[in-house]
């Protein structure tokens, strides 16, 4: 399941996850359309989390608390690429998973939908701290939360997205699934820049040291260095 589904792996010669591969079954198998798994290494936690035709038109996210919701709003053909508006916002213990719907529960911050769209609302990317301190106090006391967040936005549709984590110390191949696309014909971006197009590598995201079609020309092939990236496949860049 962490190799063959989430796309887990380590790289030819790795010791201790220093040469990390994610490899995810995008596409393999019809009935599975996104997959999250995580390792703990000697470097450090390594992570990959991917989803099929993810939501249109804006950018979905679930944080646990004490960590921060990174969304992007990818722009492509024609596209601005900015957030508009917040379909959906509850720090505490709402129900539900991306691309959505959610619900609201008994334990939801009043300050949600301002807290987000103060963060997000005219900006191509953000991130908010799913914290109490952010959301100006504790919804439920002594209760793990949780922050999830529908935006609204001119952004492109993203048919297939995968996040990852890679250790301090490490490096990795993440091999970028075009849904059928080819790698001659789509274009990657990480976050909101541009990092395959036109069928060459694009340099400018900090971390991403380069990228090459795969040997059959069906995916592309992004090296990183360390860090967290968010790679997306649009339908319409």
């Amino acid at each position: 399941m962490y190799s063959n589904i989430a796309g887990l792996g380590r790289g030819w010669r790795s010791r201790g996850w220093d040469r990390v591969v994610i490899a995810p079954a995008a596409g393999a198998h019809p009935n599975i359309t996104a997959a999250s798994a995580s390792i703990d290494t000697p470097g450090g936690l390594v992570l990959v989390d991917w989803t099929q035709k993810s939501s249109g038109g804006g950018n979905c996210e679930v944080a646990p608390e004490h960590s921060n919701a990174q969304l992007t709003c990818v722009a492509g053909g024609g596209k601005s690429g900015l957030f508009t508006g917040v379909t959906f916002a509850s720090f505490g213990t709402p129900t539900g998973s991306c691309p959505g719907p959610f619900a609201k529960s008994s334990c939801d911050a009043a300050t949600s939908v301002a807290v987000v769209a103060k963060a997000c609302v005219g900006q191509s990317s953000c991130s908010i701290a799913a914290t109490t301190d952010n959301f100006g106090g504790d919804p439920c006391v002594n209760v793990l939360k949780q922050l999830a967040v529908i935006m609204a936005g001119d952004c492109a549709e993203i048919k297939y997205q995968i996040t990852t984590q890679i250790p301090l110390g490490s490096v990795s191949d993440v091999i970028v699934s075009t849904m059928g696309a080819g790698a001659a014909n789509a274009a990657v971006f990480e976050g909101n820049v541009t990092v395959w197009a036109n069928g060459a590598y694009t340099p400018g995201s900090p971390g991403v040291t380069g990228a090459e079609a795969s040997s059959d020309g069906s995916d592309v092939i992004v090296h990183t260095e360390s860090g967290r990236y968010k790679f997306a496949i649009v339908a319409d860049a």
